[in-house]
């Protein structure tokens, strides 16, 4: 209960799960996974075995860094199962990620390897360190990114709930994930703040693990005033950690309808530097009956153009990045933009152009607009 409550409060699951990023269902398989080959009983079934692999392989379906826990979990059941326990495991991983991926991968070997995997290795890296990394992956995101006493605290915390969810069997796991997690998160080349949600859900088994050897601490020392400690620790700790949804403001909401208005009479395609943009909106299926064209991720296209060509700069420099997108968005005869802006993935000559459209409805920020040749 300790666990689920921290995680439902917890700032950086909170931060990706609001919205449709990868991270939320990804940790969802996850803890399937954790769930079936970790019963209550001393040895999982061959059937929970592969069910779990089968989980945890959809997971690195999803994000391919999916593939770290498959690994991390193989080499805990070899070493505690032995080989041929474990190795069920990892054919239902194996083959799970296999099923969704193979069918692109025989389609176009070449372009879902340039896509997927090429791409991802030639990201340029971005400018951000261990201690801001560290401070998001704790929650501490709004905090400057600096050894604060917060940060040093939140560190202490959590090496301590480390020590004593070592204890709990069916929470060792969760330890080595979140050991392997946290390295992967503090040396990959590219961060954003979204990615820190990978190591919540180890973290929130970790902080319930080691809540339940608190409270199991309380009877053995029969003391009156370490029982109203460890009572109250357990349940001030989830509302300390509530405290960033309370002062942080992440996002804002999106003006479908008085848009989604704006767009029904366009007879025409619509363009949007976000697809999301075109799903609330409600034009995103019409686009696909109307033979539109679609480009799913702008900031993808970026990465592959910069791959391809060896940059390794920023989107903006980027000048054939950026001819491809006024292409893209001034093709229908309406865009709206909702992503990029000025210096945030658009050129200044971009904006400009983009500016100059005439603007045919607005909502907030937001404003359809009308390409000009």
């Amino acid at each position: 209960m300790f666990g689920g409550v921290l995680y439902a409060v917890f700032w950086p699951a909170v931060y990706s799960e609001r919205t449709v990023l990868l991270e939320g269902l990804a940790n969802t398989f996850l803890l399937g996974g954790l769930i079936a080959i970790s019963p209550p009983e001393a040895r999982p079934s061959k059937t929970r075995l592969f069910c779990g692999g089968v989980l945890l392989g959809l997971g690195a379906a999803i994000k391919v860094w999916g593939v770290v826990p498959v690994l991390i979990l193989f080499g805990w059941l070899l070493v505690g199962l032995g080989f041929r326990r474990a190795s069920v495991m990892l054919l239902g991983a194996i083959s799970s990620c296999a099923a969704v991926c193979l069918p692109f991968f025989f389609a176009a070997p070449t372009v879902m390897w340039r896509l997927v995997v090429r791409d991802q290795l030639s990201r340029v890296r971005t400018d951000a360190s261990p201690i801001q990394r560290l401070t998001e992956i704790l929650g501490l995101g709004h905090l400057p990114a600096r050894i604060t006493l917060p940060l040093v605290l939140a560190l202490i915390v959590l090496v301590a709930g480390v020590v004593l969810a070592w204890q709990v069997a069916r929470a060792r796991p969760a330890v080595l994930l979140l050991l392997g997690l946290g390295a992967m998160l503090l040396v990959t080349p590219t961060w954003f703040i979204h990615y820190s949600a990978l190591t919540a859900p180890v973290i929130a088994i970790i902080a319930g693990a080691a809540a339940h050897q608190l409270l199991r601490l309380s009877p053995v020392r029969r003391s009156r005033w370490l029982r109203i400690g460890l009572a109250a620790s357990v349940i001030v700790a989830p509302f300390v950690a509530a405290l960033p949804i309370a002062v942080v403001r992440a996002g804002e909401r999106f003006p479908g309808s008085p848009l989604a208005m704006a767009l029904a009479p366009s007879p025409g395609c619509t363009t949007s530097d976000h697809p999301s943009a075109l799903i609330l909106t409600d034009v995103l299926s019409r686009n696909l009956r109307r033979g539109c064209p679609l480009v799913a991720d702008l900031g993808g296209v970026s990465h592959d153009m910069a791959a391809s060509g060896g940059y390794r700069g920023l989107r903006i420099d980027n000048l054939g990045f950026q001819q491809y997108m006024l292409a893209y968005l001034g093709s229908g005869d309406r865009t709206l933009i909702a992503r990029f802006s000025r210096s945030d993935g658009s050129s200044g000559a971009t904006a400009d152009t983009i500016e100059a459209w005439p603007i045919v409805a607005q909502a907030g920020r937001f404003a359809v607009r009308a390409p000009q040749p």
